[in-house]
């Protein structure tokens, strides 16, 4: 296994250990960092980890750890946490619902990292099994008791990643029980537990602002709605975050924080290109959708909510399939502003 060198929880100036920094003098002691990657299970790897570091990342998250199986499994240790000297800030992730297995879980990294950070974000089946992740978000005595203990008996800094509850009130209730307990530093995904794959919102960052300008004395990170580079300025200009983590963007580029498109494989560059276009597109044509507006029908001057639309532009003015069939290959057909130039001269052709 690689080492990274001093213990995670030297002294800053002064000699003064990072756990006795005041949340400011510890974000500050690792460099005020603003693109962070995210923890990924099977992605944020050290390999991974270092290639976002050349493009621009400033502080990495390993990738979550299962913490009795970390603090009690040395051939899992071995196999899941690798670091290096320039693997540097770094923080390690464990879930769990046992104060006393994730601090054993944390002594195994503390002299190997700057933070070890408490997995309260997860919101898939296997968590909500375990009971560790986002399945522990209501249960305030609990985490109290966890990270109270985390911060208490390890030598580095500890801290959260969230997600939002349902009710505001009760996400900055739950922020104030961590940040009591000792945590230095919070991350707040935009988004709750049920909101994930198919169900997935739009990340709300006005909620994160609200954490935000609730606890000005701690480093709050933003995660969630990030899609490209534009998108980094956005979130925290409108979050008033001091970082912006970024986990399924960075993953398909990892040159993300570089905003560099020279940097990356002619391929690749033309590829990332073609996807911002194409979702800036959909974002235009949603806001241009009129399925469930009252109108009438272009064919036969029916009114009411037409449920048919031509599936290269989108136009919608067919009140039932019949209409929509009829009206598309009478006139439509031919006037569609959806079809390419090239479409058009060989429909042209195969008529001649």
């Amino acid at each position: 296994m690689a080492d990274s060198g001093g213990g995670g929880g030297g002294g800053g100036a002064g000699g003064k250990r990072t756990k006795d920094m005041t949340p400011w003098e510890f974000y500050e002691h690792i460099g005020s960092p603003k693109l962070v990657c995210a923890p990924m299970v099977n992605a944020s790897e050290l390999p991974f980890r270092m290639l976002t570091r050349r493009y621009g990342a400033d502080l990495c998250y390993t990738p979550m750890f299962h913490s009795r199986l970390f603090s009690e499994d040395a051939a899992y240790r071995a196999m899941a946490f690798t670091t290096c000297p320039e693997d540097r800030p770094l923080f390690v992730q464990f879930c769990g619902n046992e104060p006393a297995t994730l601090v054993a879980a944390g002594r195994h990294v503390q002299d190997r990292c700057d933070a070890v950070d408490l997995n309260l974000g997860c919101p898939q089946g296997i968590a909500k099994r375990g009971h560790y992740g986002s399945f522990l978000l209501e249960e305030w005595d609990l985490l109290r008791d966890i990270v109270s203990a985390m911060v208490r008996e390890l030598d580095v800094p500890v801290t959260v990643k969230i997600r939002l509850l349902p009710r505001m009130e009760d996400t900055l209730q739950l922020c104030r029980v961590l940040l009591g307990a000792g945590a230095k530093l919070l991350t707040v995904h935009g988004r709750t537990r049920e909101e994930k794959k198919d169900k997935v919102r739009a990340c709300r960052w006005h909620e994160i602002a609200q954490v935000r300008a609730a606890f000005p004395d701690v480093p709050v990170f933003a995660n969630g709605g990030i899609e490209f580079y534009g998108d980094i300025p956005r979130c925290l200009k409108a979050t008033g975050c001091d970082g912006v983590m970024s986990s399924e963007a960075l993953l398909e580029n990892p040159a993300l924080f570089a905003d560099n498109k020279r940097l990356l494989r002619p391929a690749a560059a033309a590829a990332i290109e073609a996807r911002r276009r194409l979702f800036a597109e959909r974002e235009a044509q949603r806001d241009k959708d009129t399925r469930l507006t009252a109108k009438k029908c272009g064919n036969c001057g029916k009114v009411g909510v037409m449920p048919r639309a031509c599936r290269k532009c989108h136009a919608v003015f067919y009140c039932n399939k019949k209409c929509y069939l009829k009206h598309w290959k009478s006139v439509h057909k031919e006037q569609c502003p959806g079809k390419s130039a090239a479409c058009r001269e060989e429909e042209a052709r195969k008529r001649k």
